[in-house]
Formats: structure tokens, sequence, C-alpha cells
């Protein structure tokens, strides 16, 4: 019997693949990802794009553990979350060291790679 991917196993195919996006889909959520460029404070920078994330149930943690698993798996030198709907959740990633960039609204966060 074949077994299911989970999503970070899918992330990781995907960020060594050709494709620059991509929609991950589980049963838990689905995650809209793409591979970026961002000018973030005056210079461009390589990105790992969350641009869509949807969490079948909420306020369970799932999201934010696939965040912070996303952000540790790459080798970009940024991940960059789009367009944040849920203040809540926004105020969260800040308080955990995520940088909101300038001006965006809905607002948009970023966190440099410490790899």
């Amino acid at each position: 019997m074949k077994q299911k991917l989970n999503v970070i196993d899918k992330l990781k195919i995907f960020l060594n693949g050709k494709d620059r996006n991509i929609w991950i889909r589980t049963d838990t959520l689905q995650v809209y990802v793409r591979k970026g460029n961002h000018l973030i404070n005056d210079k461009l920078v390589t990105t790992l794009d969350i641009a869509n994330i949807e969490v079948k149930n909420k306020n369970k943690g799932i999201g934010t553990k696939f965040i912070n698993n996303a952000h540790s798996s790459h080798n970009f030198e940024v991940t960059f979350i789009e367009n944040i709907l849920n203040e809540r959740f926004c105020k969260y990633l800040e308080i955990n060291g995520w940088n909101k960039v300038e001006n965006s609204l809905p607002p948009s966060l970023y966190k440099y790679n410490g790899k």
C-alpha cells in the first residue's frame, strides 16, 4: 500500500523541482506556495512565498506548524507570507520574529532564513 505524503514532504519535492508554484493539498490544509523574489530593505532576495493557506480546522496550530516547518525546510534567503487576513495570526507571527512589510494591506510578513 502506498503511503500518503505529508505537506512538508510535498513541499520538499516542490522545492527540489523545476516548478515555480504549486498548490499543496492534504486532508487538513491546502496551501499555495511559490519560489519568488522580493525587494526587502532595498535588497532583492530569493523567497519561498506562502501566498495562500487554508486550514480546515482553525485554531489548532496546523497553519502555524506548516509555516514553521516550511520556513526551516528551504534554502532561500527569506520566507514571505502574503496578505494575512487574520489579525490575531498576524500579531502572533510578529511576536515570534516575523517582520511586517511596510505599507502592506492586508499585511504581508517575512522572516530571514537562519541557515
